[in-house]
């Protein structure tokens, strides 16, 4: 209901969403040095699918098109993205929860961060100070990455190795060591998740639009309206009668509301799509505070446990993983 003395809004809906309240709250180093291959004749910003490829960038797409793990999409078999169809609505921490939940399952998993803007997953994680490779360290000759290698030197949260973005310690690296990086983790993991923020690192990668995706969407009025905008981005961007590669849409409850005022429920939320949306999940409060003083994230709560176990059962069995191919399965995490 709405407030005393203040009506109902009775403007035109044209969502049909019936949210108590139509008012979104608002948005609210490693040792060592990089060694880059050649840059690309081309700007990243304007890489399509069918541009030429600079010569030292061609062995990643044969390294990622190479082996029992690639399949026809090269990388994207085993790589998940977790996108936001809208700032603020905790993707960085859902996609750590998954990671932890799936690695719980037995699914051998690895975390990376896909924000080269804003970076820092090892700082949100409470890693900053563990020794390791970071995206502004790593080497990539000739455009390859072997996994092993590459996993055995990041450092570990809850046993997963995490591959994060410092862009302050030098500049975000070009698509082709991004390649390069996914591939070489997706051939020794079942799973990589990727933090991708708002999903700019995907217009950035040849093979984004074969990718797995998860859209992380906020349970209002607008978070949904914005949602369907992304999904239907993604559809459309795949050519094929896919779903875009979306294999779920995880419902956020907003921050800071009242009494859930302004929360739409899953089920009207699910309609609204045409999807299923698999939640809620609400904001933690203690868990903020954790982060905020550096101490990043103890683990899973019990509420969020029946979401994450229908996310990561969506993923084993969309994205056809639980093959063990790294011979660790479930063996990773400490």
């Amino acid at each position: 209901m709405p407030p005393p003395g203040r009506p109902m809004v009775a403007a035109p809906n044209p969502t049909g969403l019936t949210a108590g309240q139509r008012h979104p709250v608002g948005q609210s180093g490693s040792a060592g040095q990089m060694v880059r291959v050649d840059e690309p004749v081309f700007a990243p910003a304007e890489l399509v699918t069918d541009a030429p490829v600079p010569a030292a960038a061609r062995a990643v797409v044969a390294f990622a098109d190479d082996g029992d793990n690639a399949g026809e999409t090269g990388i994207a078999g085993d790589v998940v993205a977790f996108v936001g169809a809208s700032g603020g609505v905790g993707v960085s921490v859902i996609s750590a929860l998954a990671s932890s939940h799936c690695a719980g399952e037995g699914m051998d998993c690895a975390l990376v961060d896909g924000d080269f803007e804003g970076g820092g997953l090892d700082v949100l994680l409470g890693l900053e100070n563990d020794k390791g490779l970071r995206f502004s360290t790593l080497n990539t000759p000739l455009g390859r990455v072997d996994g092993h290698a590459l996993v055995a030197q990041l450092p570990r949260w809850h046993g997963i190795p995490v591959l994060a973005s410092d862009p302050w310690n030098g500049a975000k690296p070009e698509w082709w060591e991004t390649s390069a990086a996914l591939a070489g983790l997706a051939s020794v993991s079942d799973l990589v998740i990727v933090d991708a923020g708002r999903g700019r690192l995907l217009s950035q990668l040849p093979d984004a639009a074969n990718m797995g995706k998860v859209v992380v969407a906020e349970l209002s009025v607008l978070g949904l309206i914005r949602a369907k905008s992304l999904i239907a981005h993604f559809v459309s961007a795949s050519g094929r009668d896919d779903g875009g590669g979306v294999l779920a849409v995880v419902g956020a409850e907003p921050r800071g509301t009242s009494h859930g005022r302004g929360v739409v429920d899953v089920g009207e939320a699910s309609s609204f799509l045409g999807r299923e949306v698999i939640g809620p999940l609400s904001a933690d409060a203690r868990r903020a505070s954790d982060i905020l003083e550096g101490l990043g994230i103890a683990g899973i709560n019990r509420s969020e446990r029946p979401v994450l176990n229908r996310l990561c059962a969506r993923l084993a069995g969309d994205g056809g993983h639980g093959s063990g191919k790294s011979g660790r399965k479930g063996g990773g995490r400490t």
